[in-house]
Order: C-alpha cells, then sequence, then structure tokens
C-alpha cells in the first residue's frame, strides 16, 4: 500500500533538490531527518514542529525510515520515494529566510553579536582535541581570510555535520549578508573548500547565499529591529539544534559579527 504525506514548506535548496523530473536516492536517515539527494542538489525531509531552513522539505507528518540507497523520483506534482511512499508537493509554500539590509545588520552587528554569543561557549571547538586542531580561526576571520578559515575549520569536530562546518556555515552567512551579493561566487567557493562531507557542503553553499536555520534569520530581525530580548531568545532556540551544532554556527556567527572586515 503507498502512503501520501503532504509536504507544506519547501526551502531554496530544498525546492532546487525537488525539482520536476529530478532523480535520485535516499543518502541517510535520522530520527530528525531523511536526506536525499538528486541531480540537483540534496534535501532534508523533516516531520511536522523542525525549524525551517534551505535543505529543509517540511513534510505534514512524520515517514517512515528508509535504507539508505532508496530510489527518488520527482514529477510536476510529487515525490515517489521507493514503492512505499508518495510526498504531494502541490501545496508547499517556499520558504526564504529574512537577510536584512547590509547597512542595517551592520548597525545592528553587535546586539546580534551579543545573542550569538550567549550560545556559542557551548561550541565544541572550545574542547580537545579540536581547539587544539583548529588554532588561528578566529585571527582568519578578523582578517577576512575565509578560505584560510575553511581550511583550518572544515570538517573538523563531531556531529553530522562537523562542528567546524558549522561554525564556517556561520561565518559565511554573516559575510554574505555584510558584503552583499558580489561576494556570493567566493563565498561558495569557501563553502566548497574545506574537508567537509557531502551534507556539510550543501549547507555551506547555501550559509554562502544568505540562508540558514529560520531561527537564526529571526535572531538577525530582532537585532535589526532593536528587540535584544527576542534576539537572545532566538538564539537560545538555536542552541538547542543539535549535539553541539547550533552552538557552533552561533560560534561563527558571534565571531563574525565582532569582527569580520567590511568589504
Amino acid at each position: 500500500m503507498i502512503t501520501s504525506v503532504d509536504v507544506t514548506q519547501l526551502g531554496a535548496g530544498a525546492a532546487q533538490a525537488l525539482s520536476a523530473g529530478s532523480s535520485g536516492h535516499v543518502v541517510v536517515a535520522s530520527s530528525r531527518a531523511t536526506y536525499i539527494r538528486t541531480q540537483h542538489g540534496l534535501a532534508a525531509l523533516t516531520p511536522p514542529g523542525t525549524y525551517p531552513g534551505p535543505l529543509h522539505a517540511l513534510l505534514s507528518r512524520p515517514i517512515p525510515r528508509f535504507a539508505a540507497g532508496t530510489p527518488i523520483h520527482v514529477d510536476r506534482a510529487c515525490v515517489a520515494i521507493g514503492d512505499q511512499l508518495l510526498l504531494n508537493l502541490v501545496d508547499a509554500e517556499d520558504w526564504r529566510g529574512y537577510m536584512p539590509q547590509e547597512s542595517a545588520l551592520a548597525a545592528a552587528r553587535l546586539g546580534a553579536a551579543e545573542a550569538a554569543a550567549s550560545v556559542a561557549t557551548r561550541s565544541s571547538l572550545f574542547s580537545e582535541p579540536w581547539a587544539g586542531a583548529t588554532t588561528g580561526w578566529t585571527s582568519a576571520v578578523a582578517a577576512g581570510d575565509l578560505e584560510l578559515l575553511a581550511s583550518l575549520v572544515g570538517g573538523v569536530g563531531p556531529g553530522l555535520t562537523p562542528s567546524g562546518d558549522d561554525v564556517l556555515a556561520g561565518t559565511l552567512l554573516v559575510a554574505r549578508l555584510l558584503w552583499g551579493v558580489s561576494a556570493v561566487p567566493r563565498l561558495v567557493r569557501c563553502a566548497a573548500g574545506g574537508r567537509s562531507s557531502d551534507l556539510a557542503v550543501a549547507f555551506l553553499f547555501w550559509a554562502a547565499q544568505g540562508q540558514s536555520l529560520g531561527p537564526v534569520h529571526e535572531l538577525f530581525r530582532a537585532a535589526v529591529e532593536r528587540r535584544p530580548a527576542d534576539a537572545l531568545e532566538c538564539a537560545q532556540l538555536v542552541g538547542e539544534v543539535g549535539a553541539s551544532s547550533g552552538a557552533d554556527l552561533c560560534l561563527g556567527i558571534a565571531r563574525a559579527l565582532e569582527s569580520l572586515p567590511v568589504m
């Protein structure tokens, strides 16, 4: 029997990966997401209540866990996963994270940095052996040398997306928001220039284009609108993501806001 589940929301990366005519397979499945890859990119099928994000295809209800390699095919209206599940795309809404004007975020850097720093202390990059392996990364950020940053932290640390990649994602995100669209080609090259996993590279690619998890964008919005308590609350929500992924992401955001030069 084939089960049908609605897709309620699509991030930019998920929409690209699930474009009509795409085909591919399940990469990995966990209790939090089923990651699938097509020739157009990677998407994360996530259950209700998951934060929006660029790779996230939010589902109306949870789905079974599929084995890696299970085939995927997308037509105009649905996604077929093996011979057991159809994901209905008809009513899926596009999601894009809030992106402040460069000047607005520049004026709110301190407030946004303080909010992100409130949870950044829990980052795995402060623990050995990873702290010793990433010596000099903060100096690379302050110098605007994101190529060096990628070489220092890319692929370093624990997690499905390693801690160093999450730090790099936070830095690339802030760089895109402060440096503008002209910086995107360089930032995309940095996203692919470390020792990152395939999954981490997908997140980094979209961070380089100014897209991250929903509460990260709401942190920026709150900081720009001078709502420090709300910015702090958003940072706490980010900090709850994964074992340390959210804290790692906030560490990259905080350090970039504090010291990344304006280009």
